[in-house]
């Protein structure tokens, strides 16, 4: 046990290193942190890369194949709040959807005057329509996939 635990950490650790470099990045799409795990795992890991990017964590459920990693399952993502003046076209966003449904999706156009986005999935033909301040979550900064 210790081994897989160990090598986890090295894993995480590695993955961090890639997701603050990405993050740099406004046009990066979504980074998956490491494969299934316990759910209980998953938001101990999360919460520990969620500290270190100044993020927060929050457990989700999808199943979305409109982005280029497709986010299937049961999800613990890490999301970072920024100023809405921060946001930048190509930025991948967590927002809540007129279902209540949590999107993951990428900002495609921004209106400063009225403070909404449009998104679209990467392999969605249509976008999602304007999305305003208020139902943005954060910044997608990555996930953890979990298992029941």
């Amino acid at each position: 046990m210790k081994n897989k635990y160990t090598l986890a950490g090295i894993a995480i650790t590695l993955v961090l290193i890639a997701v603050v470099a990405c993050s740099r990045d406004e046009r990066v799409g979504p980074v998956p942190l490491v494969g299934a795990v316990s759910k209980g795992e998953a938001i101990v890991w999360a919460s520990t890369l969620a500290s270190q990017l100044g993020g927060e964590v929050a457990a989700l459920d999808t199943s979305s194949a409109s982005m280029s990693v497709p986010l299937y399952g049961h999800l613990v993502v890490i999301k970072k709040q920024i100023p809405f003046a921060d946001l930048r076209i190509g930025m991948v966003v967590v927002f809540t959807d007129k279902m209540d449904r949590s999107i993951i999706h990428q900002v495609v156009r921004i209106d400063r005057e009225n403070r909404a986005i449009v998104t679209l999935g990467s392999a969605n033909n249509t976008n999602d329509g304007w999305v305003s301040e208020g139902d943005i979550d954060g910044v997608y900064l990555g996930h953890i996939a979990y298992s029941n």
